[in-house]
């Protein structure tokens, strides 16, 4: 039984259909699952081990080459190929998990029998489905969208007369080589808050694009990673989230896209603050190239009120893979709506706190029973609006940092 999913983008979106190929490979022994992917989230389904083969849809980039006389001919090619070889690989069903336009084409351009997917989507995206699932409101607030694309995976399985077992969640992220662990080992031994553009201190090696500082000639040394002094209240508060007593990681993400998703970053200083003064930690602040200036700002403010805590800037040094592994190290993760807090989600490690605004929490929020989110209740919540219309943004600048360290506190 061969199977495809289409999930293209985003990294959060990919994340929260990740169970949906672990429960295939569990509820199908011996089948093979397909995944159909764009660039920017294919790192998230290669050497998966709920995923047999990726393909990588690469629409934008002929979209974007449209101005370019010369790479006609190159992408028409690219395309023929790809959606004969979408054909002629014969999949018995489609599971459709996008619910775009775009996505459903696609899907059924693979001529598969079976094209299943979400009723009542946007573009009417559903018309081109063979098989419509009803779960009344897609966008709807109460039901998280993990749970959603694993009915689509059971009504799938029915429409096919096949079993569709009850599973527990289980979310399949990619195998890591070691040198992952090493490098996230140098990063957490040797950075530290430096200035946007300045490498931190010591002797540069790269490794990939990323550069990270180690010794020269010698290999990261876990036991020289400085040590935080802990009174008894900090260990007995630690203990709430390691066995360990001793300084922890905790990671915050405070970047993402929409701006309607950002918390303040004189609120992000506040937790930090807050954070340093309950644990023995490291505070890790890790996000994309965008976040270069706006994390280093939240760095150098919770340095400057609490000049003796350690404070780790990896905005723009890590990738998906390299963030598995930090948050793998990690007690506590925060942060906003974004594609990493649902990574960290996923890896099943640290308790996560999600920070939400525009976005429901209950629906778009981190999944698992180790995840909680933080949020208010005005009545223009959730208004999945990229800008807002009254030009406050109050569901996030009227959120005190109180409450989101007090939810950190009472997992």
């Amino acid at each position: 039984m061969k199977f495809l999913i289409v999930k293209l983008s985003a990294i959060g979106d990919v994340i929260h259909a990740l169970p949906v190929a672990s429960y295939l490979k569990r509820a199908v022994p011996g089948c093979t699952v397909t995944w159909l992917v764009e660039k920017a989230s294919a790192g998230l389904v290669s050497n998966n081990p709920a995923i047999d083969e990726v393909v990588i849809f690469s629409g934008k980039k002929w979209v974007k080459e449209l101005g370019k006389p010369g790479a006609w001919l190159r992408n028409f090619s690219e395309a023929r190929q790809f959606f004969a070889e979408l054909r002629a690989a014969k999949y018995d069903a489609v599971l459709e998990l996008q619910g775009l336009l775009k996505s459903s084409l696609l899907a059924r351009a693979s001529g598969a029998r079976v094209v299943a997917g979400f009723d009542d989507t946007r573009e009417f995206a559903d018309r081109f489905l063979t098989h419509k699932l009803n779960v009344g409101d897609y966008f709807g607030h109460d039901v998280p969208v993990v749970e959603l694309n694993l009915r689509v995976a059971h009504y799938a399985l029915t429409v096919l007369g096949l079993p569709a077992p009850e599973l527990p969640v289980e979310f399949s992220l990619p195998l890591l080589d070691s040198s992952v662990d090493v490098k996230v080992d140098a990063l957490l031994i040797s950075a530290s808050s430096t200035a946007p553009g300045v490498e931190p201190g010591g002797a540069g090696t790269k490794s990939g694009t990323v550069s990270v500082a180690v010794p020269q000639n010698s290999a990261p040394d876990l036991a020289s990673i400085p040590s935080v002094a802990a009174t008894p209240d900090m260990e007995a508060s630690a203990s709430r989230f390691t066995n360990k007593v001793g300084p922890i990681n905790i990671i915050l993400i405070p970047g993402t896209t929409w701006v309607t998703k950002i918390w303040p970053n004189s609120k992000w200083i506040e937790l930090g603050e807050k954070l340093a003064d309950q644990y023995p930690c490291r505070l890790v602040l890790v996000g994309g190239p965008a976040e270069v200036q706006s994390n280093y700002a939240i760095a150098a403010g919770i340095e400057a009120k609490r000049p003796e805590q350690m404070v780790l800037n990896l905005t723009g040094q890590t990738s998906l893979l390299d963030l598995i592994s930090v948050f793998r190290r990690s007690a506590l993760v925060i942060g906003a709506d974004t594609g990493p807090l649902h990574l960290a989600a996923a890896t099943g490690y640290p308790k996560v706190v999600g920070v939400f605004g525009s976005t429901p929490a209950k629906r778009n929020g981190p999944y698992g029973k180790q995840c909680k989110t933080v949020h208010l209740s005005l009545e223009c919540q959730p208004c999945y609006s990229k800008t807002c219309k009254y030009g406050t943004v109050a569901c996030l600048t009227d959120l005190d940092s109180s409450k989101v360290f007090e939810a950190a506190l009472d997992m």
